[in-house]
């Protein structure tokens, strides 16, 4: 190919993802989690473990895998293993997993069962800072 058909990216252009963490922790804080899929609110549980990147394709494919959030995080971890996930991933899954706990969700055959109004992430509503 020619030196002249060489097309080098654009450096003053952003990327699509560009802002995509802020863009979606602020969706969640104004309008609760109700306003994301399950692989949104996935994502924002990984943004902890991994600090840079695209996190959106791992979200997807685990919740694909998994069918739901509460599948992914009561995963076991050989299976998480399986899947390709990482230490820290796996690590920051299974700590929200333990975390919902004493909330009184438990994560049971893929479902998220609360005990009591309280507790129910839906009754939340949206977060204040």
């Amino acid at each position: 190919m020619p030196v002249s058909e060489i097309v080098l990216p654009d450096k003053t252009k952003k990327s699509h993802y560009h802002g995509h963490r802020e863009r979606l922790r602020g969706r969640f804080q104004k309008g609760g989690p109700k306003s994301l899929p399950d692989y949104g609110l996935l994502e924002l549980i990984l943004f902890g473990a991994l600090r840079r990147g695209d996190v959106k394709p791992l979200a997807k494919r685990l919740i694909e895998q998994f069918d739901t959030l509460a599948g992914v995080l009561s995963a076991d971890v050989d299976t998480l293993q399986a899947a390709g996930s990482g230490e820290t991933t796996i690590a920051t899954l299974k700590a929200t997993q333990t975390a919902a706990k004493p909330l009184g969700i438990v994560l049971h055959d893929h479902l998220i069962i609360t005990r009591g109004e309280e507790a129910s992430f839906t009754a939340m509503g949206p977060l204040k800072e």
